[in-house]
């Protein structure tokens, strides 16, 4: 599917593109996801494995990529970044996971302050499938998924054929692009 919803908020033509986009995704099949995970603040190796363990509550967890250590995107002057990507197979729609992982991440006590500044956790859906939605709320493939080190290098790692639904590249062709001054930036734990 590919969904996009340039109407504003609060239009009906909104409402309406909402409600089909809801009834789409409602169907029950288990769907493969690749999600984010990220975490620069307090045991960053224990943040990682306490949003795992909240994950594994919510859904089934196929595959996790090794963790690298990465400098920080947008605000440098902060303690680097664990980053990891692990692939889960869920029945959840796209817009009830976020909700969830939004949830898992409010209880381990993200505080949502600065963009692309510090946090205890941060957890993206990825990709979702083959799925492209481009919402208000939500936007699948994660903005910089193809081009973002953070992403690419872990999930090459565990999903080299992926293709992103967007470019039509594979996972390990697009980290392969990876300027060699960027891949510098990440290191594995």
């Amino acid at each position: 599917y590919s969904i996009k919803c340039d109407a504003p908020a609060g239009n009906h033509l909104h409402y309406l593109l909402q409600k089909m986009l809801v009834l789409l995704l409602s169907k029950k099949e288990n769907k493969h996801v690749f999600i984010g995970l990220g975490t620069n603040l307090d045991d960053r190796e224990k943040n990682l494995k306490h949003a795992i363990f909240e994950i594994m509550k919510i859904a089934e967890i196929i595959t996790l990529s090794p963790v690298y250590e990465t400098k920080p995107f947008g605000i440098t002057e902060q303690p680097n970044f664990y980053n990891q990507v692990i692939e889960i197979k869920t029945s959840f729609s796209p817009h009830e996971l976020l909700r969830v992982l939004q949830a898992i991440e409010t209880n381990m006590g993200r505080v949502r302050t600065i963009r692309h500044g510090p946090r205890i956790i941060d957890i993206d859906i990825i990709y979702y499938g083959d799925l492209i939605i481009n919402t208000e709320e939500l936007t699948i493939p994660h903005s910089g998924a193809a081009v973002r080190p953070t992403v690419l290098v872990p999930m090459a790692a565990i999903a080299p054929e992926f293709i992103d639904p967007v470019i039509q590249k594979s996972i390990d062709t697009l980290a392969s692009l990876i300027k060699p001054c960027e891949k510098e930036k990440l290191t594995l734990v």
